[in-house]
């Protein structure tokens, strides 16, 4: 499986979760069904990706952050979150979709270097 298979693959386990997760059957992958439990699941496909060869970067993860309308902070975006009035299920959506893109933008910039090679 290349790199791009992988990538693929770590997306549409992410949208499997958040359609799971968010709109069937709630806590069938984390519990209970909000903001930091979602950022703890996130964090463990991070994990598991940099294991088989994915790499973390921080700068898409960042640029996912920015285009959905978050401000970076070091406290995190789950403050904001919660002092725009979002419920715990919005929450945990809104971060699995940022990891979703975070993931989207990763695939992109590969497709672009290996156009370029």
């Amino acid at each position: 499986m290349d790199v791009k298979q992988r990538i693929r693959a770590v997306i549409d386990l992410l949208e499997t979760v958040r359609f799971k997760t968010c709109h069937q059957r709630k806590a069938i992958y984390f519990f209970p069904v909000d903001g930091k439990s979602a950022l703890n699941f996130v964090c463990g496909v991070r994990s598991a990706a940099n294991a088989l060869g994915l790499q973390e970067n921080r700068d898409a993860w960042w640029l996912a952050i920015e285009t959905r309308g978050w401000k970076i902070s070091p406290l995190g975006f789950l403050p904001e979150m919660q002092e725009r009035g979002m419920t715990d299920e919005q929450m945990a959506e809104e971060i699995l979709a940022i990891e979703i893109d975070t993931w989207r933008i990763l695939q992109a910039e590969i497709l672009s270097v290996k156009e370029q090679s």
